[in-house]
């Protein structure tokens, strides 16, 4: 069942946020120790505890051990396509190609960096299977460090304020620092703690990796899909769609 819609001016949270965690890291258990404090400091516990999930992040140099969490993030790709045809995909080849141990097959997908960027493609898209599952029209992911001043643009409290002030045909909408890249301005209101925010289309392509903290719609998730299908991944944040469908 979808959570309620723009209607609710009240700006208290309504909206399904998920938190991408590793299961064993402490500095991660930290990170969303603070995050959880700030979001209930913010809109309440009742809302935190009904609202906000922590969701696993991926370990794929640990693979097998784990291997169905990646399996569920591919849902829509292994219904879709056989093994062979995943393989000719960038990115997610390194699920089809495992070696007979069920490893990632190239050695250097197991060392940092490379499988750090790997586990962050297939946290995300856990949690996009997730929230299309569950029928979401509107879904906060926030990766651990997401609160960090130098990579969140808005406060905390003023999360539910953008749902509620989104464009009706927004895909996805950046909570990260960034260039407004000359985009329109969309929207500009304030939150319940009388901050000033700004929503501005995204228009220009862009190759900017790091995607922490965003909204994306039920329009986002099936495009995705789709894309991803047909074309494969990329590291998380090139996802080059606009805030708004162009009409």
């Amino acid at each position: 069942m979808g959570e309620p819609g723009h209607g609710d001016a009240s700006g208290v949270l309504h909206t399904p946020v998920y938190i991408i965690a590793m299961e064993e890291s402490t500095k991660d258990a930290l990170r969303v120790a603070e995050m959880l404090e700030t979001l209930v400091r913010m809109h309440g516990a009742a809302a935190v505890g009904a609202h906000a999930h922590i969701t696993p992040g991926m370990d794929v140099a640990a693979w097998p051990k784990g291997i169905a969490l990646a399996e569920y993030a591919l849902k829509p790709v292994l219904a879709a396509l056989s093994l062979e045809e995943v393989k000719a995909l960038p990115w997610i080849e390194s699920y089809a190609s495992r070696n007979d141990k069920g490893q990632l097959s190239n050695p250097a997908a197991r060392t940092f960096p490379l499988s750090h960027h790997l586990g962050c493609l297939y946290a995300h898209m856990f949690d996009w299977q997730m929230a299309a599952d569950a029928g979401y029209a509107n879904t906060v992911v926030l990766e651990s460090d997401a609160i960090d001043p130098s990579l969140l643009a808005v406060p905390l409290s003023a999360i539910q304020t953008i749902v509620n002030q989104a464009p009706e045909d927004y895909d996805l909408i950046f909570l990260t620092r960034r260039e407004a890249e000359g985009g329109k301005l969309a929207k500009k209101f304030k939150d319940p703690m009388g901050n000033a925010i700004e929503l501005h289309h995204l228009t220009g392509a862009n190759a900017e990796a790091g995607l922490s903290s965003y909204v994306v719609s039920d329009r986002f998730l099936l495009k995705m899909r789709r894309y991803v299908v047909a074309h494969g991944a990329d590291m998380v944040g090139r996802c080059r769609l606009a805030l708004s469908n162009p009409r």
